[in-house]
């Protein structure tokens, strides 16, 4: 496969999209684009083949109430590490 302007844009893209998860939808995810997702993921590369991710499929209000909290938790948290424009990013 020779990686052409489109595939290199579409990476490009990617990359820049993939940088984090700061919005969370609320309708479900149908089982067949998660089956595609972890399918995705086998061919993901990472050293050693450790696969270092962790999926969590959140079923019920209560789990979903508390991965939101977590996440900005760990977000405000973050965030204190930074000045700035960076700290608004």
């Amino acid at each position: 496969m020779q990686m052409t302007p489109d595939h290199a844009q579409a990476l490009q893209d990617i990359l820049t999209w993939r940088r984090d998860v700061r919005h969370f939808r609320p309708d479900p995810v149908a089982q067949d684009r998660l089956d595609r997702l972890r399918a995705a993921m086998d061919l993901a590369p990472s050293v050693g083949n450790a696969r270092p991710w962790r999926v969590m499929q959140v079923t019920t209000p209560a789990l979903r109430s508390a991965v939101i909290a977590n996440f900005e938790a760990a977000n405000t948290q973050a965030a204190a590490r930074y000045d700035g424009a960076q700290k608004d990013a």
